[in-house]
């Protein structure tokens, strides 16, 4: 059985959502870094599909750029299906 974080169609996924998300809030990845409290180097390793973040940081980044809890779950739900 294949985990989420090793499932490439999982990491494209996150990968593309969150770089047009973070773009169309006209924020680079140290804004959106600084205002979710992690590094700059975490959203890259996201955005080049090199590494997901942990659950916590995930929901930080998803409020940041406006989501609630709820968006960032049905996006889990969404790639096991």
């Amino acid at each position: 059985m294949t985990t989420l974080a090793r499932c490439p169609t999982f990491r494209a996924m996150t990968r593309r959502r969150l770089k047009e998300a973070r773009e169309a809030r006209g924020l680079t990845q140290f804004e959106l870094a600084v205002r979710a409290g992690t590094r700059p180097n975490v959203l890259q390793r996201i955005e080049t599909g090199r590494g997901l973040p942990a659950w916590e940081t995930g929901l930080r980044i998803a409020r940041e750029l406006g989501y609630d809890v709820t968006a960032l779950e049905a996006l889990f739900a969404e790639v096991k299906s």
